[in-house]
């Protein structure tokens, strides 16, 4: 049988073990939307389907 301090001991352990991995899950969850929209523009960058860079180009035809 494990004593009250023995248990606390226990927990304190799980939760050092434990919080590396909660923390930066919990933080990612937070500003799920912020790292999704971030991932868009760079997939948008990388199949040149940007906003940006369509209006950059048509600047450059344009002066061409």
């Amino acid at each position: 049988m494990l004593s009250k301090n023995n248990k606390i001991r226990l927990k304190v352990l799980g939760l050092f073990l434990v919080s590396p991995i909660y923390v930066p899950i919990v933080v990612c969850w937070e500003y799920r939307k912020d790292i999704i929209d971030f991932y868009e523009d760079c997939w948008k960058i990388a199949t040149n389907t940007h906003n940006a860079l369509e209006k950059k180009q048509d600047d450059n035809t344009k002066t061409s």
